[in-house]
């Protein structure tokens, strides 16, 4: 896999067998043209059934210049454990990173290193009770 093609890696974590979590905020879905999940290429979707429980890896594919906010992208998202941004995504249009991680109890690491914040002018409650 190239990795300059998916915009996000994340990670999540199930509890159980066959459980179904939320993968993204609802509004975001649109700018999503493909995602991989455990290495399988599945059409964008909001939730997934996870059939073994543990850790799961998922790559976002993200249309590159249409996303100027990223306010609430993972608002909630209460499984997700890291996010590593890659360049495949132009964050020098991003203007508002605002509760993007709101309540997502589980995260431990966001990894910035390809992003670029010249643009954002707003990071209101990016970590709230994260």
């Amino acid at each position: 896999m190239d990795v300059n093609q998916y915009s996000f890696e994340l990670l999540y974590y199930t509890d159980k067998d066959n459980e179904t979590i939320f993968l993204i905020e609802p509004s975001f879905i649109h700018n999503i043209y493909k995602m991989e999940i455990n290495n399988v290429t599945i059409d964008p979707c909001l939730k997934y059934l996870f059939e073994k429980k543990g850790n799961h890896r998922v790559y976002l594919y993200i249309k590159k210049n249409e996303i100027t906010s990223m306010s609430c992208m993972f608002r909630n998202i209460n499984k997700l454990k890291s996010v590593i941004f890659y360049p495949y995504i132009n964050t020098k249009i991003i203007t508002s990173l605002r509760m993007m991680f709101w309540e997502c109890f589980s995260l431990t690491s966001v990894n910035l290193t390809n992003f670029d914040i010249q643009s954002v002018t707003s990071m209101k409650d990016i970590f709230y009770k994260s």
